[in-house]
């Protein structure tokens, strides 16, 4: 429960150390360590230093934070048995510009991995189930096929290697690009947000150098105050080649009058901005991040209306946003909709 220096020495196989969610483990000196029992965490890991941790069959179970404070490997001992290190909680390289090396050591993810400098490099099988990856100032590199079954990918930065994701894609914190060298493949769903005209600084670009297989979703979402004008362009996805049937399209209405309307090339897919028929007083919902809406309604020019939520249909209709806008065409993102089992919405006129 309180304060652990792991300078030298083994934690054996019949070892099981629990860190509580007070406590805190200190792995740092120049001597390895090796873990070849399960180290338990649910509360700080720091490895720190010139500190490489070795495992011997040992397990990680991180519940809590576990930091990488430096640029040291996590790898597999000679001789040894498998190795486990399995994430619920935070896996965070925080410090250190150059490599941490997982070698050997597979990582299971169903909480948050975050990149904050540096390169985290898989030697061996990353997946992730559940929870979420992002990219936040780092790289994430691997020698196998990065593998998101579930949870999210999101971020600005480049990764090495192939990836194979399942799960939701959400380049950008808020806006962002998101370079995967090697080849992708998207069965899930992907976010790209459009505030601006400026690729990577005020809208979501995924590149690909290599074959971009493209199926599930592409949802687009706009910011609160961009409303693409006629003529507008935003190159969203950039490949060396492509394959797959390509994605489902939702949000491709923008609202009075104005539709996104998806233009292929060899390398490349862009959204062009197009005019069409003004539906008046329709409201439609368009899949955000992470299990969120955006709900954008068109009414007349410099009318005010109101958006509300309901969870029952009732009469306990919330009000979620209030507003006039000059073009008629209102955008707001339902944050809370993931906390309820139904959502129902309205617009009125205020």
């Amino acid at each position: 429960q309180g304060t652990f220096r792991w300078t030298g020495g083994s934690i054996d196989a019949s070892a099981r150390v629990t860190v509580a969610g007070d406590g805190q483990v200190e792995i740092t000196g120049p001597a390895a360590k090796t873990l070849g029992g399960t180290l338990t965490n649910q509360g700080v890991v720091r490895l720190t230093g010139a500190a490489a941790l070795v495992f011997c069959g040992g397990t990680v179970e991180n519940l809590g934070v576990f930091e990488l404070a430096n640029d040291q490997p996590l790898y597999l001992g000679g001789y040894c048995g498998g190795a486990l290190f399995h994430n619920t909680g935070v896996l965070r390289k925080s410090t250190g510009g150059g490599t941490n090396l997982f070698l050997n050591v597979p990582v299971s993810n169903q909480g948050t991995f975050e990149i904050w400098s540096g390169t985290v490099h898989f030697s061996s099988p990353f997946t992730q189930t559940s929870g979420r990856t992002r990219l936040a100032g780092g790289n994430l590199s691997s020698s196998y096929s990065l593998e998101f079954r579930g949870g999210i990918l999101c971020g600005a930065g480049e990764i090495f290697g192939d990836v194979s994701n399942r799960g939701e894609l959400d380049p950008g914190d808020p806006f962002g690009a998101l370079t995967v060298h090697g080849n992708y493949t998207h069965r899930g769903r992907a976010n790209f947000e459009l505030g601006g005209l400026a690729p990577g600084a005020s809208y979501d670009r995924l590149n690909v150098t290599g074959t971009a297989s493209l199926g599930g979703t592409l949802n687009v979402i706009l910011a609160s105050d961009f409303r693409p004008k006629s003529g507008d362009a935003f190159q969203v996805l950039t490949f060396a080649w492509r394959s797959g049937s390509g994605p489902k399209f939702n949000g491709l209405d923008l609202g009075g009058g104005k539709y996104l309307t998806p233009v292929y090339s060899a390398t490349d897919l862009t959204l062009l901005t197009t005019n069409g028929p003004t539906n008046l007083y329709q409201l439609v919902l368009v899949p955000a991040a992470e299990n969120t809406y955006q709900l954008r309604f068109t009414g007349l020019p410099d009318e005010s209306y109101a958006l509300e939520a309901s969870s029952y249909l009732t009469n306990d209709w919330v009000l979620l946003y209030t507003t006039n806008s000059p073009a008629g065409v209102i955008d707001f993102i339902d944050a809370d909709a993931p906390i309820y089992p139904q959502r129902f919405y309205r617009a009125r006129a205020a």
